[in-house]
């Protein structure tokens, strides 16, 4: 594995509630077991940072909030957000805007773990992102119910995503 002593923060895009703290939990032991900073940057929710979901026999829940808080009363973290993305390609502008540079980590599932690999990628090569951006990819589990998820927004971001934001002017 690379070097991690200079990650400098932990990327957790957001999700629905449950992955989300898998997410988180996989942020934090990943953060113990190497001994790196306690920073992490919430990555995309939209403009509405009170958008909410129904959860059987609770009231609505801001599973944005909710993860944050998750973060805060279980560790001592440092919590950034980014609350204007609306998907993984503005998650990655949005985050990582020209100048930042340097070592992060990002955590999700292996299937949007090669998708963000793709963004990235396609990110530096059009100049929207620094070069020097390092990611350190951290796997979560894999759920099934993601698979079908993953294919339609590979194809999604081919059509659409790619020539929208990466296109050559």
């Amino acid at each position: 594995m690379k070097s991690l002593e200079d990650i400098k923060a932990i990327i957790i895009p957001t999700c629905d509630d449950v992955e989300n703290i898998e997410r988180a939990k996989t942020a934090i032991e990943f953060s113990k077991k190497h001994n790196l900073p306690k920073r992490c940057v919430v990555a995309g929710f939209g403009p509405d940072m009170n958008i909410a979901l129904e959860n059987p026999g609770k009231d609505k829940l801001n599973y944005h909030e909710g993860l944050q808080n998750y973060l805060i009363h279980k560790t001592d973290w440092m919590i950034c957000s980014d609350i204007r993305s609306l998907n993984s390609i503005e998650n990655i502008l949005e985050v990582f805007p020209k100048g930042i540079e340097g070592k992060y980590a990002l955590v999700s599932y292996p299937l949007h773990l090669m998708r963000f690999k793709r963004i990235i990628k396609d990110a530096k090569k059009a100049g929207k992102i620094s070069e020097d951006i390092e990611i350190v990819y951290i796997p979560t589990k894999q759920h099934p119910k993601w698979i079908v998820h993953e294919v339609l927004s590979n194809i999604k971001y081919h059509l659409k995503g790619k020539p929208k934001y990466f296109r050559k002017k």
